[in-house]
């Protein structure tokens, strides 16, 4: 893939041609002693010739750009295997864009470069591994992106940026993906462990409160105990009945023993009567009236005479009357006792029966009780069982992510060539810039529980100072373009990239592009400040001073400078803040 021209439907936008090999889009100043050189090259338009190549390319909607540049397409020429096309994007109306002059959504055209650019067809999709995220690699967009040598993109997880450094470097995605699977799968079971143990309404469904083993065991034992019973319960089908009668004995028995009671407190009532000797005598009753001195006549004595013999009479039929009585009671007592041993012995079969036996009803109720049992015992083994399956299935992840890092671990020592090569590209570059320092881009295995398969770290001894992170930068991005991994043929770096770098350094970054350029065939565009051109006059005699800078000149492809509104990209001043 190669850029071949960038232009907009204003005649004020500058468009920008770009050519085979070195591409250079220069920032000038209108008064060279300005000292405040921020000012001087912000605002020009050398960053937004990127946004626009993004926007181009199906970004995302950009809302400055619908908001100030309302109206305005800009369109992007470029070809790919020899085949020429041409986008144009609406700003105004993002979701769509024209390619080869017919109408497409953003996201069925990005499809289509993902194809055609990175080889993957529809149904090869990976997730996290997009056009827009592989093409970000070859055109770092934000500020932030010219932070550290892998990060491209803002908000971009490690597994994405893994897996998409991975596939430039050509590296075995599949290997990358199914650690992130397997790290997922122990994440969920774990996360859905923690709610099921936690969530109060499925525990209380589950277990109540209590100790799940314990609760386990209570309910194993109650069940055993309930069945035994179940096996031994005999059904009466008359147990109501015999139960009835039963119960009808009991009362009568009862109702017989209140009776013999009654008789019983008649015949002591009876026999107290009967010891009392209440016999009147006649001399007694003389005697008792002499002692008072008084005398009765004959005739009186006569009339007392026969009213103690009439009294006593009275008593002895009285005494006769009470036996007979007594006798009475005592035979209805023995009829009552012998009714009542009967009727004894008759309740004593029955409940001899109904001990033996029992009701449906209550069978029925112990089998309810007995299945309700049964059914707590199912739910709590269930939910011990859903817990255990948790734990059985991140157990297993965790051995197939060890299974995995030995397959890993194979395949690194089966591809030491193309690691070697990989080592041996970045220091190629690396060693252009730096000939004494240590350097490297080192491939390990992350052997932690992560989604991260392999740990990419590329490295120059020092690269804390000023200007070497920076080169590290252009060093991986041209590792990722020399490879060859996709079918992308240029670089597109914003000034930032120079900003720190010392002279040398940008000197040495001109001489590896010049080659490359040529040796390889590549686009190498960047946007540079003239402030930065001259100071290689200070690291170089003027004769190759001169070359660089004819080199420089030759290559332009656009200056933009602040002398006027019309020497901006957009022919116009406006602020965009689409880098935030």
């Amino acid at each position: 893939m190669y850029l071949r021209k960038l232009s907009a439907n204003r005649s004020g936008f500058h468009t920008i041609k770009f050519k085979d090999g070195l591409n250079f889009i220069v920032g000038k100043r209108e008064n060279p002693e300005e000292k405040d050189l921020k000012n001087t090259y912000n605002g020009v338009g050398k960053s937004l010739a990127i946004e626009l190549i993004h926007f181009c390319l199906g970004s995302k909607k950009i809302d400055v750009f619908e908001e100030n540049l309302e109206g305005w397409i800009f369109t992007l020429e470029f070809e790919i295997d020899s085949e020429e096309y041409i986008v144009s994007r609406n700003c105004s109306e993002q979701n769509n864009v024209i390619l080869n002059g017919k109408k497409i959504s953003v996201g069925k055209y990005t499809k289509l470069l993902l194809e055609k650019v990175f080889g993957f067809e529809e149904d090869n999709k990976i997730k996290y591994l997009t056009f827009r995220s592989l093409i970000s690699r070859f055109i770092r967009r934000s500020k932030s992106s010219y932070t550290k040598y892998d990060k491209y993109q803002d908000k971009e997880t490690d597994y994405a940026k893994l897996l998409n450094n991975a596939y430039l470097l050509g590296l075995d995605i599949d290997l990358i993906e199914t650690k992130m699977i397997l790290k997922k799968s122990i994440d969920e079971l774990e996360k859905n462990k923690k709610i099921v143990e936690k969530d109060p309404i499925l525990k209380e469904y589950f277990i109540g409160n209590d100790d799940l083993d314990f609760e386990i065991i209570d309910l194993k034992e109650e069940v055993k105990e309930l069945e035994k019973k179940a096996r031994e319960f005999k059904v009466a089908e008359n147990y109501r009945e015999i139960q009835q009668e039963a119960d009808r004995l009991s009362y009568h028995i009862r109702e017989l023993k209140n009776k013999g009671t009654l008789i019983e407190n008649s015949i002591r009532k009876i026999e107290k009567s009967l010891s009392l000797k209440p016999e009147i005598e006649l001399d007694m009753i003389l005697e008792m009236y002499g002692e008072a001195r008084l005398l009765f006549e004959d005739k009186v004595k006569k009339t007392l005479s026969e009213v103690t013999e009439f009294h006593n009479k009275l008593l002895l039929s009285r005494n006769e009357r009470l036996e007979r009585q007594k006798k009475s009671f005592e035979k209805e007592k023995e009829e009552i006792q012998e009714r009542i041993i009967e009727k004894g012995n008759e309740l004593d079969k029955k409940m001899k029966y109904l001990g033996g036996y029992g009701a449906l009803e209550e069978y029925n109720a112990l089998h309810d009780k007995l299945s309700s049992l049964r059914n707590n015992l199912e739910k709590v083994m269930d939910y011990k069982n859903l817990l255990e399956t948790y734990d059985d299935r991140s157990a297993q992840a965790k051995i197939d992510i060890e299974q995995q890092k030995l397959e890993t671990s194979k395949y690194l020592k089966e591809h030491k060539e193309m690691l070697e090569d990989i080592m041996g590209t970045f220091r190629s570059y690396s060693k252009a810039f730096y000939k004494n320092k240590a350097s490297g881009l080192d491939i390990k295995i992350n052997d932690g529980l992560n989604q991260i398969r392999f740990e990419i770290n590329a490295k120059i001894t020092g690269d804390s100072s000023d200007g070497i992170s920076e080169v590290c930068i252009f060093c991986f991005d041209m590792t990722l373009l020399k490879l060859k991994n996709h079918n992308v043929n240029f670089i597109f770096h914003d000034s930032r990239l120079f900003s720190n770098m010392d002279p040398r350094q940008r000197l040495s970054l001109l001489k590896i592009v010049k080659q490359e350029a040529k040796d390889e065939k590549i686009q190498y565009i960047t946007s540079i400040n003239e402030d930065m051109i001259s100071t290689i006059r200070d690291v170089t005699n003027e004769e190759e001073y001169l070359y660089y800078k004819k080199l420089i000149d030759m290559n332009t492809i656009l200056t933009l400078t602040d002398k006027s509104d019309e020497d901006k990209l957009l022919g116009m001043t406006i602020d965009l803040p689409y880098d935030k």
